[in-house]
């Protein structure tokens, strides 16, 4: 199956979750069926369509059906997430087309940001994402200066229409790259990073940084700002101006590390470490807080 045709699937399935939620809501859907209630009782018809009562202890059929709507979409952002990274190699700040780069922003800090709780999701979103994005045809404003940690809300990107018009898009954008270019969709080993990726020319000298001081493996993890600080010192030694923490970051991201916040509310940086952190690792996995 190609990526645009994985796509299509997701946005099929999503307008089916779409028009199963409009329907609970306009009180037409009725589920009579269920082998697990008693014959004489059921909470799911039109006479109970109410949230969970005392005299309903099963609930009412609209919040399960919110509940698979989220679950849909959560579903949808992290597959389609998943092929855009299987697709392109650079990252989406640095994408020159305004209009690619505001879907593929979303998508990435959608994807993300759904892993930890796909139910109550709040926006994972590092550094280098945080910044205005624009779209046009039709204008779209995304502000992600200050929504790292908050909850996600549909109207930060244009509601469900909104939602429904970046998948369109990202449905487009997937079928014109695989027009022009061989789509990359086979998994590359951490130890293969440095070699089998393309990137942009002022985060290429991170490859040396990377040899010299780090350990890459599948294990392998660092503190975000220790993994700065180690960068900024290596590169004062080096006679190389640094990049800034945001820069930084979207270099790694090219060298296809990620970065994720996990035990005690810090990021890491998944997939490498620093050689002088090697004899600490079973402190690093206990901070963690796996």
């Amino acid at each position: 199956m190609k990526l645009s045709d994985r796509i299509e699937a997701l946005l099929r399935n999503f307008y089916l979750s779409l028009s199963i939620l409009e329907t609970a809501n306009n009180g037409r859907l009725i589920l009579d069926n269920f082998s697990f209630l008693p014959r004489n009782r059921n909470p799911f018809d039109q006479a109970n369509m109410r949230e969970e009562t005392r005299d309903s202890p099963y609930g009412a059929i609209q919040p399960a059906v919110r509940n698979n709507f989220k679950a849909t979409f959560a579903f949808t952002a992290v597959e389609v997430e998943a092929i855009f990274r299987s697709m392109f190699v650079t990252h989406p700040v640095t994408e020159e087309d305004i209009n690619v780069r505001y879907v593929r922003v979303i998508i990435a800090l959608l994807g993300q940001s759904f892993i930890a709780d796909p139910m109550n999701p709040v926006w994972e979103c590092s550094m280098e994402f945080c910044n205005v994005y624009e779209t046009y045809n039709p204008y779209r404003r995304f502000d992600a200066r200050e929504i790292d940690g908050t909850p996600i809300d549909w109207e930060q990107f244009g509601g469900i229409q909104g939602f429904v018009l970046i998948l369109q898009n990202a449905l487009e954008i997937i079928k014109n790259a695989e027009k022009t270019a061989e789509a990359t969709i086979a998994y590359i080993p951490n130890e293969l990073r440095l070699k089998s990726r393309k990137r942009s020319a002022q985060y290429e000298h991170l490859k040396d940084f990377i040899m010299e001081q780090c350990d890459i493996s599948d294990s392998s993890m660092s503190l975000a700002g220790s993994l700065f600080d180690s960068y900024e010192t290596w590169a004062s030694g080096a006679g190389i101006t640094p990049l800034s923490q945001r820069g930084f970051g979207i270099g790694l991201r090219e060298f296809g590390f990620e970065r994720k916040r996990r035990g005690q509310g810090k990021h890491w940086w998944m997939g490498i470490g620093l050689i002088s952190d090697g004899e600490n690792k079973e402190q690093i996995h206990m901070s963690l807080d796996l």
